[in-house]
């Protein structure tokens, strides 16, 4: 199966890619991309700063958005507002004021984005006075799946801040062309039929990530007990396979393990769907809900 959420990035590829500092849009503007009935647009922020002698730090965001005026792309620009305004260390705090003006303007909002990571670094490199360190953010936001009634995109993010290895993450989120919904496991899954659900979970992890091929089992495989897992904290993502389920790291395995996903078929799990998820996500089968 293709394991979503993986996002791990060579320091020195992006060291490489990332001599000078700029803000690149799609280099098409006269030809935006088309996903199935919504106009899509590209920014690629790349900058960095030096401080306290030899301490570095490198920032990276990619963002694809829709640049339409309809409930689905006010939806899904809201939510790219969230992930950049709130993708690091204190997330209470925004990196920035959200505005719906400001939700308008995605490149601004990535390099302002941007700007908070670098500045927050200099404050941390001024402070460690004598110490030489190198720190790294990757940001990607991108489309994963796009249906007649639905697109989903994905938030990946990795970050180095010293020490041994850094940390990823991955957020997906899935958008209702019809309303803009953004479907979470609250307005997915039937309350009733989650125990059904998380076990069948189960399962599928130990058919498809907890495999000889991997290394892992789900003896070794996990930091929790079997019976304390739970839906994951990453939202459903949908698919052409089906819906796919990410935990994060250290959620319920070690670092080395990475996430743990699998995919269950929607065939499956039709009948946990609730009426908001079965309209968006099987349009065709929700006068069966």
């Amino acid at each position: 199966m293709k394991k979503k959420g993986t996002f791990v990035l060579a320091a020195a590829i992006l060291i490489s890619s990332m001599i000078s500092c700029g803000v690149k849009k799609n280099d098409r503007p006269d030809e935006e991309i088309s996903s199935n009935g919504m106009v899509l647009d590209s920014v690629e922020i790349y900058d960095s700063i030096t401080a306290n002698g030899s301490c570095k730090a490198l920032c990276k965001i990619s963002v694809m958005y829709p640049t339409g005026d309809n409930t689905v792309d006010d939806s899904v620009r809201a939510w790219i507002a969230d992930r950049l305004a709130y993708s690091y260390k204190d997330n209470s705090t925004p990196s920035f004021t959200i505005t719906k003006e400001m939700q308008n303007n995605v490149p601004e909002m990535a390099k302002l984005a941007c700007d908070s990571l670098l500045n927050s670094s200099r404050r941390d490199f001024n402070s460690m006075k004598g110490f030489s360190i190198n720190y790294t953010f990757d940001y990607s936001i991108d489309t994963v799946y796009t249906a007649p009634s639905y697109i989903t995109y994905c938030f990946n993010s990795y970050c180095y801040l010293g020490g041994a290895h850094g940390g990823s993450m991955f957020q997906p989120a899935t958008f209702s062309k019809a309303d803009g919904t953004m479907l979470t496991w609250d307005n997915t899954i039937k309350r009733d039929d989650e125990p059904a659900v998380i076990a069948m979970i189960k399962r599928e992890l130990a058919k498809q990530f907890f495999t000889p091929e991997s290394g892992w089992t789900m003896d070794d495989g996990l930091i929790v007990s079997p019976d304390s897992i739970k839906l994951p904290v990453t939202p459903p993502l949908f698919d052409a396979e089906g819906l796919v389920v990410t935990y994060q790291q250290y959620e319920i395995s070690p670092y080395a393990a990475g996430m743990p996903s699998c995919v269950l078929p929607l065939d499956s799990i039709a009948s946990s769907l609730t009426p908001t998820a079965k309209a968006t996500v099987m349009p065709d089968d929700a006068s069966t809900r």
